[in-house]
């Protein structure tokens, strides 16, 4: 943000308390619709000032400080706790909204090296919690969340439908690359399964509850934070995702991650208990989640490791496309079918 300076973030903590004299600020950009800023305060303890920075994304930052409203009212997960927000601009260039800071640290870097019985409990808490959201925060709708006029609505739409927008624009990307053989594949097997994505009830789903969207304190998540990125959809979306975030891309062995996922799983289904016929369903979502690796893959890919990673992209699509039940029995441990 080029007109972040003293004089602005001084006149937006005005705005909630003139008395309240700012020392310094720190920024940081966290999410699409907003700047983060720790604010150091003569009078008190550190404040967090969240401005919207891009006008494009005011709708977002707007859905996000009223999402937030209602999963404090009625979930026990932790959030950023808002003391003060300004959403009309009157005074400030910016919609704004202060929450009080969280103490604790953004675990991305470290997770995979802390030691085992504190990314357990770390997993087995944001699994939790993503179990108590689904149970608790739901619509009638599915589709994008959306600010109208002081309330959320949904954009509604089929849940397939939505999938299948979003998806599109991942397979659409394949034509010129390694995996354009499998452009037609990838849309053929959506539409064979197409029954899987109509059996849920819609909740909302976090979309982005990844290591470095928490706050750890002591091995104990302080607050779940970034929900601007929150729709509308089935349960399973959002904790297969989770899953390939949380466990998938930081632990490298096979055996590692299975014994992560089936505690990730154990707590969850503490919180939500998912419809019958979930793991097909979670293994129809995450093949299509597939779609946005191979998309990216040049990009996120290192050079020496595309042939290796290009067999198993191939061999794990190709495999459920071909037969999307067999592909369960081997990739699902007997005793969670």
């Amino acid at each position: 943000m080029e007109d972040l300076d003293l004089k602005l973030v001084q006149s937006t903590i005005d705005e909630y308390n003139e008395d309240m004299d700012v020392v310094s600020f720190d920024e940081f950009e966290s999410g699409r619709a907003r700047t983060v800023v720790d604010v150091d305060l003569k009078q008190r303890d550190n404040l967090v000032l969240y401005l919207c920075h891009k006008e494009h994304v005011e709708e977002r930052f707007r859905k996000e400080e009223k999402l937030l409203e209602r999963v404090n009212s009625e979930t026990n997960i932790p959030t950023p706790n808002i003391i003060y927000s300004d959403l009309s601009k009157e005074k400030i260039p910016y919609l704004f909204y202060i929450g009080e800071k969280i103490d604790g640290y953004d675990p991305i870097d470290r997770y995979k090296y802390l030691p085992k019985a504190e990314r357990m409990n770390i997993l087995r808490q944001s699994a939790e919690y993503l179990g108590e959201l689904h149970s608790n925060v739901d619509f009638r709708d599915y589709g994008e969340i959306k600010y109208r006029d002081g309330t959320l609505e949904i954009e509604g739409c089929s849940w397939y439908e939505w999938m299948e927008n979003w998806a599109e624009q991942h397979i659409e990307s394949l034509a010129d690359s390694r995996f354009s053989d499998l452009q037609e594949d990838a849309r053929r097997f959506m539409e064979e399964h197409k029954e899987l994505a109509e059996v849920a009830d819609p909740c909302c789903v976090h979309f982005d509850v990844t290591a470095d969207n928490l706050i750890v304190e002591d091995g104990g998540i302080k607050a779940v934070l970034d929900w601007e990125k929150a729709i509308s959809g089935a349960p399973e979306w959002d904790l297969q995702y989770s899953k390939i975030l949380m466990i998938n891309v930081h632990f490298e062995t096979e055996s590692i991650e299975e014994e992560m996922f089936e505690e990730f799983l154990k707590a969850y289904l503490k919180e939500n208990e998912l419809k019958q016929g979930w793991q097909k369903r979670f293994l129809y979502y995450n093949t299509i989640w597939s779609y946005q690796a191979l998309a990216n893959f040049e990009k996120h890919i290192d050079e020496e490791d595309k042939p290796e990673q290009e067999k198993f992209f191939r061999n794990l699509v190709e495999r459920r496309f071909e037969n999307l039940d067999e592909a369960l029995k081997e990739e699902f441990p007997e005793e969670l079918l």
